[in-house]
């Protein structure tokens, strides 16, 4: 490279903002080839620094040429930044071998992030105290069989769960904390992350109501698609995001999900391939979203009863129990008589979730019972299907006139047997 650069911007669309900077680098060609050159990275004045780049390979003639790249305007926009400088600039041979870099190159002048854009309204749907834990999961594979798993990995299995809680919010500038929890029953945490989602991209938050083809802020990617899928216990629509990428042999690919109304991350999945020698490494991991206090989870209530029929004076048990296993829960039993009044009873669940009541019916016919609980701030109430069951009468002999009338009868063929005695034993003294 002779060191010579040039630079503009670039309005594609006519909108008069610029959709890229365009860099040309000159290069003085000894020996025709294939080459590569590569430039990353825009500094601002104060050393901000803005996560974009560029790579050409072709082949070039022998002499002095000009290679032109691009820098995206979106992420010089969404970085809030002014460039002033090319963080490096470099030169391949055909097999990526270095023939010259250059660092801190400055620019031919600064530009304004403003001159890439307009504003656009970030909304935040986070506040102070939310938070959302995780399942994390790691798996490591290589073609070579000698090859030892990397200790991250083992690392991973360890840990139980890990939450993101927001601990402060400042218009878009949002401060979260990381807590680790493993299997040991330890915790630990890391330093808390901060940044302004206006213009930088915080992979755990974005802004809040982004649809399909926005573009995330920090970032020049747009939303892939608006769907609906299922987090913490309940249906959300969500955002995707998904990209893949390859990089001198490393073959990276990422999948993210985000809660449309909110803004806060829902599952991510990442998987890079490394290749070593001749072999090839692949490290996945995943955060998916167990928990959260953003919103209520969907709960499912049971019910059942012990005996479908039964006789006037005996109980029945009507039990359940809640599918998110929550113990110390009130639960309210609403038993319709035949007389379609109704009577309210109380059960409380346990540590497994489950709920029984005995109950003693006062009346004869068709009886149902229904189970329901009101929800707590973070689960949806739930109502049980009703559950029928008929009480018959006991027998008659079972009844007070049924044991009056059989008493009574034993006492007439009592005194009837007297009767006879006495008239025998009379007949015996004649």
């Amino acid at each position: 490279m002779t060191g010579t650069i040039y630079d503009q911007g670039v309005d594609t669309d006519g909108d008069g903002f610029f959709n890229f900077i365009e860099i040309g680098v000159e290069v003085r060609v000894a020996e025709a080839g294939d080459y590569n050159i590569q430039a990353y990275g825009l500094v601002a004045r104060g050393y901000g620094y803005i996560h974009v780049g560029d790579s050409q390979s072709t082949f070039l003639d022998v002499g002095i040429l000009v290679i032109y790249l691009r820098f995206n305007g979106a992420m010089i926009y969404s970085s809030g930044l002014d460039p002033s400088f090319i963080s490096s600039i470099s030169l391949y041979g055909v097999d990526f071998e270095p023939l010259g870099e250059l660092y801190e190159i400055p620019l031919s002048r600064t530009y304004s992030y403003s001159e890439f854009g307009a504003a656009i309204p970030v909304s935040v749907g986070v506040e102070a105290g939310d938070w959302a834990k995780y399942n994390i999961t790691g798996t490591w594979q290589s073609t070579d069989s000698s090859a030892a798993e990397p200790s991250q990995i083992e690392q991973l299995r360890e840990i139980e769960w890990v939450k993101f809680e927001i601990q402060s919010v400042s218009n878009t500038y949002i401060t979260i904390l990381q807590t680790y929890h493993y299997k040991n029953g330890t915790d630990q945490s890391s330093p808390p992350m901060s940044g302004d989602i206006a213009t930088q991209f915080i992979t755990i938050v974005i802004p809040s109501d982004l649809s399909e083809y926005d573009v995330i802020p920090g970032t020049a990617a747009p939303i892939n698609s608006t769907i609906s899928r299922s987090y913490a216990g309940a249906n959300r629509v969500v955002n995707f995001l998904g990209y893949s990428g390859s990089f001198f042999g490393m073959n990276t690919t990422q999948i993210m999900y985000w809660d449309k109304a909110t803004g806060m991350l829902c599952e991510m999945f990442m998987e890079i391939s490394m290749p070593t020698n001749s072999f090839v490494a692949t490290t996945s991991t995943s955060l998916v979203m167990i928990e959260t206090n953003l919103w209520k989870m969907a709960t499912d209530l049971s019910c059942s009863v012990s005996k479908n029929t039964l006789t006037e004076g005996d109980s029945t048990v009507v039990s359940g129990s809640l599918s998110a296993t929550l113990s110390g829960k009130t639960v309210t039993l609403t038993y319709k008589r035949p007389d379609g009044s109704t009577l309210n009873r109380t059960a409380t669940t346990g540590s497994d979730g489950s709920y029984s009541d005995s109950y003693t019916p006062a009346a004869t016919g068709m009886w149902s019972v229904t189970a329901s609980w009101e929800g707590d701030s973070m689960h949806n109430g739930a109502t049980s299907s009703s559950q029928s069951f008929t009480v018959t009468p006991k027998p008659f002999i079972d009844t007070p006139l049924g044991m009056a009338t059989v008493g009574g009868g034993i006492t007439i063929v009592v005194i009837i047997a007297i009767v006879l005695v006495l008239r025998k034993r009379k007949g015996m003294f004649k």
